[in-house]
């Protein structure tokens, strides 16, 4: 009997997963459909679409670690910051506005992003992803364009520290290179 209990179970389990699979792949269908029709502005991400497509976890292992090999408890970008969070979270992701305006960007919890809609709408998994390849040399053409050190948010004075992303200061903190220096 319980045999059975539980083929009926499992087959209800997957008649669920199923449903809730048909009925995301309709709301991004629709969402397409809508952005085909130019409701939504050209350039812009397509609302429904995003969300659907975009997992409610990322993996973020490779940061995290990235993070810890350079004693770093905080990053800034031109798109978010990652702060140190309270309780079991590892990190809190803010949007780029000073506190109290920016929004709520999600969390990191053991190794794993949870993204809101704002991050969504921001673009955040995505710029996370092309970080990934290569974070050092993200961070550098992401403060060409904010002029911040990625570490600490100050001004970046001279053409070296423009060019790598931080200042020497960080740069000595957190053993990476700057100017003659290796920093390992």
């Amino acid at each position: 009997m319980s045999r059975l209990d539980d083929q009926i179970r499992q087959q209800a389990e997957q008649m669920v997963a199923g449903r809730e699979g048909m009925q995301r792949a309709e709301r991004a269908s629709q969402a397409r459909a809508r952005a085909q029709q130019g409701r939504y502005p050209a350039g812009t991400l397509a609302g429904d679409a995003t969300r659907a497509a975009t997992p409610d976890t990322i993996d973020v292992a490779w940061l995290t670690q990235w993070m810890a090999d350079h004693k770093a408890d905080r990053l800034t970008t031109s798109r978010f910051k990652l702060r140190p969070a309270t309780r079991d979270r590892q990190f809190a992701m803010w949007g780029p506005e000073p506190y109290p305006q920016g929004k709520g960007f999600g969390y990191v919890q053991h190794d794993e992003y949870r993204p809101t809609d704002a991050a969504i709408k921001a673009d955040v998994p995505h710029v996370l992803s092309v970080m990934q390849s290569d974070p050092e040399a993200f961070l550098a053409e992401d403060a060409i364009e904010a002029d911040r050190c990625c570490f600490c948010a100050k001004g970046l004075q001279d053409p070296e520290s423009r060019l790598r992303g931080w200042g020497p200061v960080c740069a000595r903190k957190h053993g990476l290179p700057h100017g003659n220096r290796s920093g390992f």
